[in-house]
């Protein structure tokens, strides 16, 4: 079904199931083909099998999706609800840890981290991470030189 004969046929398949249903001409919409509650599980997939070489809607919509299941489990983790959120000042750690992993394991921006953390600017989460980081580089250099000694 890789080719475009296998797609073509499969297409033609549904079609004519489609019209026996008695639902008329099939004109398939985007590229998921299947319910609404198919979609999550499909997206999933395509976010563990895409490599490299793969770009597109499909893609983006698959890394937002999990982005968007990160945000609350993390937030569970915490037993904080997204109100919590914005009462929290714009440096809080938490938050900061929340953006980091959001970073590591999605393609999400930077404006789109900041927006549910309640982070005010793309900027500000790159600042937020960069310190992070520079401050636990720091504190391994550290470490390190103590065990020498």
């Amino acid at each position: 079904m890789g080719s475009p004969a296998g797609r073509a046929e499969f297409a033609s398949h549904l079609g004519a199931r489609h019209r026996a249903e008695g639902n008329g001409e099939y004109e398939p919409q985007g590229w998921c083909l299947g319910s609404e509650e198919f979609r999550p599980e499909l997206l999933a997939q395509v976010s563990e099998l895409a490599g490299p070489e793969h770009r597109g809607e499909n893609l983006r919509q698959s890394a937002q999706q999990q982005a968007e299941g990160i945000v609350p489990k993390e937030l569970g983790k915490l037993r904080w609800g997204v109100q919590d959120l914005a009462g929290r000042p714009q440096g809080d750690a938490r938050k900061v840890k929340i953006a980091e992993r959001l970073r590591r394991e999605t393609t999400m921006t930077l404006a789109w981290i900041a927006e549910p953390l309640g982070l005010s600017a793309p900027g500000q989460v790159a600042c937020l991470l960069y310190r992070k980081g520079s401050n636990e580089k720091q504190a391994e250099d550290e470490n390190s030189e103590n065990k020498w000694f």
